[in-house]
Protein backbone atom coordinates (compact mmCIF):
# COMPACT_ATOMS: atom_id res chain seq x y z
CA UNK A 1 0.00 0.00 0.00
CA UNK A 2 2.86 2.36 0.80
CA UNK A 3 4.40 1.69 -2.60
CA UNK A 4 1.12 2.51 -4.33
CA UNK A 5 0.80 5.74 -2.34
CA UNK A 6 4.38 6.75 -3.20
CA UNK A 7 3.77 5.99 -6.87
CA UNK A 8 0.62 8.14 -6.80
CA UNK A 9 2.51 11.03 -5.19
CA UNK A 10 5.28 10.77 -7.80
CA UNK A 11 2.77 10.59 -10.67
CA UNK A 12 3.40 13.25 -13.33
CA UNK A 13 -0.30 13.60 -14.02
CA UNK A 14 -1.08 14.37 -10.37
CA UNK A 15 1.83 16.81 -10.16
CA UNK A 16 0.74 18.69 -13.28
CA UNK A 17 -2.85 18.80 -11.97
CA UNK A 18 -1.66 20.22 -8.62
CA UNK A 19 0.61 22.76 -10.32
CA UNK A 20 -2.21 23.94 -12.57
CA UNK A 21 -4.65 24.33 -9.67
CA UNK A 22 -2.00 26.12 -7.59
CA UNK A 23 -1.29 28.47 -10.49
CA UNK A 24 -4.99 29.29 -10.89
CA UNK A 25 -5.32 29.90 -7.13
CA UNK A 26 -2.30 32.23 -7.09
CA UNK A 27 -3.60 34.11 -10.13
CA UNK A 28 -7.03 34.61 -8.55
CA UNK A 29 -5.43 35.73 -5.28
CA UNK A 30 -3.32 38.26 -7.15
CA UNK A 31 -6.35 39.58 -9.03
CA UNK A 32 -8.23 40.06 -5.76
CA UNK A 33 -5.43 41.54 -3.66
CA UNK A 34 -3.47 43.65 -6.13
CA UNK A 35 -5.87 46.66 -6.27
CA UNK A 36 -6.09 46.62 -2.47
CA UNK A 37 -2.33 46.32 -1.93
CA UNK A 38 -1.43 48.65 -4.80
CA UNK A 39 0.40 51.87 -3.95
CA UNK A 40 -2.06 54.65 -3.32
CA UNK A 41 -5.02 52.38 -2.62
CA UNK A 42 -5.09 53.40 1.05
CA UNK A 43 -5.08 57.12 0.21
CA UNK A 44 -8.13 56.94 -2.08
CA UNK A 45 -11.68 57.85 -1.11
CA UNK A 46 -13.29 54.38 -0.90
CA UNK A 47 -12.88 52.36 2.29
CA UNK A 48 -10.79 49.19 2.28
CA UNK A 49 -13.81 46.87 2.65
CA UNK A 50 -15.48 48.60 -0.33
CA UNK A 51 -12.43 47.96 -2.50
CA UNK A 52 -12.28 44.32 -1.42
CA UNK A 53 -16.02 43.82 -2.00
CA UNK A 54 -15.86 45.42 -5.46
CA UNK A 55 -12.84 43.38 -6.48
CA UNK A 56 -14.30 40.09 -5.22
CA UNK A 57 -17.56 40.78 -7.07
CA UNK A 58 -15.63 41.58 -10.25
CA UNK A 59 -13.57 38.42 -9.82
CA UNK A 60 -16.66 36.27 -9.28
CA UNK A 61 -18.68 37.73 -12.16
CA UNK A 62 -15.96 38.12 -14.78
CA UNK A 63 -12.65 36.41 -14.01
CA UNK A 64 -13.76 33.14 -12.37
CA UNK A 65 -15.93 32.06 -15.33
CA UNK A 66 -13.19 33.14 -17.74
CA UNK A 67 -10.47 31.17 -15.91
CA UNK A 68 -12.70 28.12 -15.47
CA UNK A 69 -13.63 28.18 -19.15
CA UNK A 70 -10.00 28.67 -20.19
CA UNK A 71 -8.78 25.60 -18.29
CA UNK A 72 -11.70 23.49 -19.48
CA UNK A 73 -13.66 23.15 -16.22
CA UNK A 74 -16.64 24.97 -17.74
CA UNK A 75 -17.21 24.18 -21.39
CA UNK A 76 -17.57 27.15 -23.72
CA UNK A 77 -19.58 26.73 -26.91
CA UNK A 78 -18.53 28.92 -29.82
CA UNK A 79 -21.64 31.06 -29.35
CA UNK A 80 -20.44 31.98 -25.84
CA UNK A 81 -17.15 33.26 -27.25
CA UNK A 82 -18.98 35.17 -30.00
CA UNK A 83 -21.42 36.71 -27.50
CA UNK A 84 -18.61 37.88 -25.22
CA UNK A 85 -16.77 39.29 -28.24
CA UNK A 86 -19.96 41.15 -29.23
CA UNK A 87 -20.27 42.69 -25.75
CA UNK A 88 -16.60 43.70 -25.81
CA UNK A 89 -16.99 45.18 -29.31
CA UNK A 90 -19.96 47.19 -28.06
CA UNK A 91 -17.75 48.68 -25.33
CA UNK A 92 -14.86 49.12 -27.81
CA UNK A 93 -12.88 47.02 -25.37
CA UNK A 94 -9.99 45.67 -27.45
CA UNK A 95 -8.48 43.84 -24.47
CA UNK A 96 -11.83 42.15 -23.83
CA UNK A 97 -11.90 40.80 -27.38
CA UNK A 98 -8.25 39.78 -27.26
CA UNK A 99 -8.92 37.53 -24.26
CA UNK A 100 -10.60 35.16 -26.72
CA UNK A 101 -8.05 35.51 -29.52
CA UNK A 102 -5.59 32.77 -30.43
CA UNK A 103 -2.42 34.85 -30.34
CA UNK A 104 -0.54 32.36 -32.51
CA UNK A 105 -2.97 32.93 -35.41
CA UNK A 106 -1.49 35.19 -38.12
CA UNK A 107 -3.00 38.67 -38.64
CA UNK A 108 -5.93 38.07 -36.26
CA UNK A 109 -5.00 41.16 -34.22
CA UNK A 110 -5.19 43.34 -37.33
CA UNK A 111 -8.52 41.79 -38.34
CA UNK A 112 -10.08 42.39 -34.92
CA UNK A 113 -8.68 45.95 -34.78
CA UNK A 114 -10.13 46.65 -38.24
CA UNK A 115 -13.53 45.36 -37.15
CA UNK A 116 -13.32 47.49 -34.01
CA UNK A 117 -12.72 50.63 -36.09
CA UNK A 118 -15.95 50.09 -38.05
CA UNK A 119 -18.16 48.75 -35.25
CA UNK A 120 -20.66 51.38 -33.99
CA UNK A 121 -19.78 52.22 -30.36
CA UNK A 122 -22.51 51.80 -27.76
CA UNK A 123 -25.03 50.58 -30.33
CA UNK A 124 -26.34 47.69 -28.23
CA UNK A 125 -27.37 50.08 -25.46
CA UNK A 126 -29.56 52.15 -27.75
CA UNK A 127 -33.31 51.43 -27.92
CA UNK A 128 -34.54 49.51 -30.93
CA UNK A 129 -31.18 47.87 -31.56
CA UNK A 130 -30.57 44.17 -31.28
CA UNK A 131 -27.57 41.96 -31.64
CA UNK A 132 -27.79 38.28 -32.46
CA UNK A 133 -25.45 35.33 -32.45
CA UNK A 134 -26.45 32.61 -34.78
CA UNK A 135 -27.54 30.22 -35.81
CA UNK A 136 -27.49 29.21 -32.15
CA UNK A 137 -26.95 25.50 -31.61
CA UNK A 138 -25.83 24.37 -28.17
CA UNK A 139 -23.57 21.36 -28.55
CA UNK A 140 -24.13 18.78 -25.78
CA UNK A 141 -20.92 19.33 -23.78
CA UNK A 142 -19.03 19.62 -27.08
CA UNK A 143 -18.32 15.89 -27.06
CA UNK A 144 -19.00 15.49 -30.75
CA UNK A 145 -16.61 18.23 -31.89
CA UNK A 146 -13.11 16.96 -32.72
CA UNK A 147 -10.11 18.94 -31.58
CA UNK A 148 -8.79 21.15 -34.35
CA UNK A 149 -12.18 21.86 -35.95
CA UNK A 150 -13.00 25.37 -37.17
CA UNK A 151 -16.37 27.12 -37.07
CA UNK A 152 -17.54 30.43 -38.49
CA UNK A 153 -20.04 32.27 -36.29
CA UNK A 154 -21.84 35.37 -37.61
CA UNK A 155 -22.42 38.25 -35.20
CA UNK A 156 -25.09 40.64 -36.52
CA UNK A 157 -26.17 44.04 -35.23
CA UNK A 158 -29.15 45.88 -36.78
CA UNK A 159 -30.20 49.48 -36.30
CA UNK A 160 -32.08 52.11 -38.29
CA UNK A 161 -32.21 50.14 -41.52
CA UNK A 162 -28.58 49.01 -41.60
CA UNK A 163 -27.01 45.76 -40.49
CA UNK A 164 -23.45 45.41 -39.26
CA UNK A 165 -22.10 41.89 -39.50
CA UNK A 166 -18.91 40.38 -38.19
CA UNK A 167 -17.92 36.83 -39.10
CA UNK A 168 -15.76 35.31 -36.37
CA UNK A 169 -13.69 32.27 -37.27
CA UNK A 170 -13.26 30.12 -34.16
CA UNK A 171 -10.83 27.26 -33.66
CA UNK A 172 -11.58 24.42 -31.26
CA UNK A 173 -8.37 23.63 -29.39
CA UNK A 174 -7.22 21.80 -26.32
CA UNK A 175 -9.25 21.66 -23.09
CA UNK A 176 -12.50 22.12 -25.03
CA UNK A 177 -11.93 25.83 -25.51
CA UNK A 178 -12.63 28.04 -28.52
CA UNK A 179 -10.33 30.82 -29.68
CA UNK A 180 -10.84 33.51 -32.32
CA UNK A 181 -8.46 32.95 -35.24
CA UNK A 182 -10.07 35.33 -37.73
CA UNK A 183 -12.55 38.19 -38.01
CA UNK A 184 -14.19 39.57 -41.15
CA UNK A 185 -16.28 42.74 -40.94
CA UNK A 186 -19.04 43.31 -43.51
CA UNK A 187 -20.04 46.89 -44.29
CA UNK A 188 -23.62 47.92 -43.43
CA UNK A 189 -26.17 46.96 -46.09
CA UNK A 190 -27.17 50.60 -46.69
CA UNK A 191 -23.54 51.58 -47.38
CA UNK A 192 -22.65 48.76 -49.75
CA UNK A 193 -22.12 49.58 -53.38
CA UNK A 194 -24.52 47.81 -55.80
Amino acid sequence: MNQGLCALIRSKRLLSFCRRRLGVSLLMGLIVLWPVAAPGAATGQPALHTLVTTQVRRLWERDVPFVLRSIGVIHQPPEYVARQALFALDRHDLAGVMRFVDHSAPSVHEQVSEALRHWPPGALRQPGVWGCIGPYQQEPWLKSIPEGSIRRVPVALSRSGETHELILTLHFGKQRGWRIIGAHYLQPMSHRSP
